[in-house]
């Protein structure tokens, strides 16, 4: 598999090639105008404008680019690993094998965490003996999550987090109620986003310990979670 656009060449439209519409492109492409516009922003994409009217045309070069970026989205490679493909500064090969890197530890995460799960599943236990062990285990997802108001999946959320926040290290992004308890309690809290400043009933230990702690909380728009910790970066400190 071989992504030639993404050896730091800087996409422009072909002459002799009728320019199309973003309207056009979002129906070629299968990505919606907001994203589209999202990546012009980030810098992964550079329709020229006409001169005439000052809209965006695309070319066979911007199609291409955004298939890519499509599916490097999809696998959740983030933006700037991206940025770094684009540009040139590593290659498809080194941005893979870094990215499965990652995937092999957040697989290895998750292993454990359902293995938790399954020991649990069948067994009428409270809430007490569950803070007893769940020390010894990564989180869970929460247990009842807020209704999804999209199909992004948990790993592509973290993404848009780390994005949002400008975060590189996904690993100090720590989504769940249980991950961010965990991170006002043992960790070097920065932030807590929430998915609502108002849900007592589930995030409200999180928010006295936000307070004893002079811990920022944030509402966020969270589609997978109820909460998630953010850690602070020592190299920023």
């Amino acid at each position: 598999m071989t992504f030639p656009l993404m050896e730091g060449v800087r996409c422009k439209a072909e002459r002799g090639v009728e320019p199309m519409k973003i309207n056009e492109v979002e129906a070629q492409v299968g990505i919606t105008k907001k994203n589209i516009r999202f990546y012009e922003e980030q810098g992964l994409l550079s329709p020229r404008r006409n001169s005439e009217n000052g809209y965006r045309e695309y070319g066979p070069g911007e199609v291409a680019a955004l298939r890519q970026i499509k599916l490097l989205r999809k696998l959740g490679v983030p933006l700037e690993e991206i940025r770094r493909m684009q540009a040139g500064r590593i290659t498809v090969a080194d941005g893979m094998r870094r990215h499965l890197v990652a995937l092999e530890r957040e697989q290895r995460s998750l292993e454990q965490s359902m293995e938790l799960c399954r020991e649990l599943k069948d067994q009428d236990l409270t809430y007490q003996f569950i803070d007893t062990i769940q020390a010894h285990f990564p989180a869970c997802a929460d247990a009842v999550p807020p209704p999804r108001r999209s199909g992004r999946a948990g790993l592509e959320e973290v993404h848009r987090i780390g994005a949002d926040f400008g975060i590189r290290d996904i690993n100090l992004i720590k989504p769940s109620i249980g991950e961010a308890t965990r991170v006002l309690l043992r960790r070097v809290p920065w932030k807590v986003l929430v998915h609502s400043l108002r849900d007592e009933a589930h995030l409200g230990h999180i928010y006295q310990l936000a307070r004893e702690k002079g811990v920022e909380l944030v509402e966020y728009p969270l589609e997978n979670y109820r909460a998630c910790g953010l850690i602070r970066d020592l190299a920023d400190t």
